[in-house]
């Protein structure tokens, strides 16, 4: 499925559900909702707005495919409780994409807290082996408090997706939230 460039610029799309007497989705954006139908077309389908998908999308728009050409669809309601993973979110890849989301570390409000000590532990019948770091960078040349020096922090996954969702829309980039079905035929 695709959007239709009909002038119409579609934004974040916030709900859809089937309409199955036309065998359309209705996704309601606020303002009259608009018709995704079988002759509606991407030329991107990303499936989930966690970090991956959103930094996927963000990809894209650096690389010059528009948003309304880009649909994001995750199914949690909302965007962030369907989540499998959480904790810790290592390396600065982010910063790539400070066009769509600024100041990301202190602006998320998803992102805790800088990690600055990392302790691996494996373990087996008899014996436990552990592997300890002190620092802040992925270079490993110690800790710092300068933030671009930071390189793992913890995350609360459903605030910061949440938040992620919030700068697509603000980027253009189509996104449907709650598909429990299959869009594409």
């Amino acid at each position: 499925m695709s959007l239709r460039k009909g002038g119409t610029s579609y934004r974040y799309l916030s709900r859809a559900r089937e309409n199955n007497s036309q065998g359309q989705v209705d996704v309601g954006i606020g303002t009259g909702g608009r018709i995704l139908d079988e002759e509606t077309d991407f030329d991107v389908i990303i499936i989930g707005a966690g970090f991956a998908g959103a930094s996927t999308a963000f990809q894209l728009l650096k690389e010059g495919i528009e948003g309304d050409r880009i649909l994001v669809v995750d199914r949690g309601e909302p965007i962030g409780s369907k989540n499998l993973t959480g904790g810790i979110l290592w390396g600065r890849e982010l910063d790539d994409f400070e066009e769509y989301l600024g100041n990301w570390e202190m602006d998320c409000p998803g992102i805790e807290r800088s990690i600055n000590h990392k302790k691996v532990g494996f373990l087996s019948n008899d014996d436990a082996l552990f592997v300890e770091g002190r620092f802040a960078s992925w270079d490993g040349t110690g800790g710092t408090e300068e933030p671009s020096m930071r390189s793992s922090w913890s995350v609360l996954r459903a605030k910061a997706d949440a938040w992620m969702a919030e700068k697509m829309e603000e980027a253009d980039l189509c996104h449907a939230r709650n598909q429990n079905r299959s869009i594409a035929h």
